[in-house]
């Protein structure tokens, strides 16, 4: 808790956590030294550290995708996601927007629909249904176009 300087109230403060942590170095891959060591499928000059769980393919540093505790690679991880056979990849996401605008969209026509209808229901004379004086209007308009058929 802090003071606020200016009111002097108590004022929590929360600091996002990932800024306090140390900053890690980017996973590099190791080149191949000798003749007896495997390198990996993708990466012909980069050392193999794990073979992939699905296909048995031998995986670099930055091709290895460990999944629920399995090391895969790329095309495994797809074929997965395809097939719905890896349950720790979240591939669809609840938009709370897009509830929100239906059901914007759906007050609107709840309430402001039936106030339309009610309005030209009136009926002929009241309101906006006045046909007498859309035609007398009509009528005595002398600038009015003809349409010049046949």
């Amino acid at each position: 808790m802090m003071a606020c300087p200016a009111c002097a109230t108590d004022v929590r403060v929360v600091v996002f956590p990932a800024l306090f942590r140390d900053v890690t170095k980017p996973v590099v891959a190791e080149s191949v030294m000798g003749d007896g060591e495997a390198s990996c499928f993708f990466h012909a000059g980069k050392k193999a550290v794990h073979p992939c769980s699905g296909c048995g393919r031998f995986l670099c540093s930055l091709c290895d995708l460990e999944i629920g505790g399995d090391h895969l690679c790329a095309n495994c991880v797809e074929s997965g996601r395809r097939k719905g056979t890896i349950n720790q990849i979240e591939s669809k996401r609840f938009l709370a927007g897009y509830c929100c605008q239906s059901l914007g969209v759906l007050s609107l026509l709840v309430f402001c629909l039936p106030l339309g209808f009610a309005w030209a229901s009136l009926g002929p004379g009241n309101g906006a249904c006045n046909r007498r004086r859309w035609r007398s209007s009509f009528r005595r308009n002398p600038n009015r176009q003809r349409c010049a058929g046949p």
